[in-house]
C-alpha cells in the first residue's frame, strides 16, 4: 500500500498538543514542534515501528538515543497531519499577505 505521505509534500499539522511520555528518550520541552494550523514540507517519511512518522523541512531538531541503538531525530506522527494541495498552499499564503498588508496600513 503506497502512502500519501512522501518528500516534498506540503501538510497542514491538525493537531499540534504534545505531551512528555516516560518512554520518550527526551524532553518533549526541549524540541521544536509543528504548530496547529501551519502548513510543512515533509523532508522525510519514517518508519517507525509503531507508524509513520514525519521529519519536516521547516523544524529541524537535535539527535537523541534511540532504544534500537544510536541516535536519530525525533519525528511526528502522520496522525498529526493531512495532505494540503497546492491550491491551498497558494491561497492560504495569500491571505497570510492580505492580513499582514491590512495590518501594517493599520499601524501606519
Amino acid at each position: 500500500m503506497a502512502t500519501e505521505f512522501k518528500r516534498g509534500k506540503r501538510v497542514l499539522c491538525i493537531d499540534g498538543h504534545f505531551e512528555s511520555r516516560r518512554t520518550d528518550p527526551f524532553n518533549a520541552e526541549d524540541i521544536k514542534k509543528p504548530r496547529e494550523g501551519e502548513i510543512y514540507t515533509i523532508r522525510e517519511v519514517i518508519d517507525t515501528g509503531h507508524g509513520l512518522g514525519l521529519r519536516l523541512m521547516e523544524i529541524e531538531n537535535v539527535s537523541y538515543p534511540h532504544d534500537k541503538g544510536g541516535t536519530q531525530e525525533p519525528c511526528f506522527s502522520t496522525e498529526r497531519f493531512q495532505i494540503v494541495a497546492e491550491e491551498e498552499v497558494a491561497e492560504r499564503t495569500y491571505q497570510s499577505l492580505v492580513n499582514r498588508i491590512g495590518e501594517k496600513s493599520k499601524t501606519n
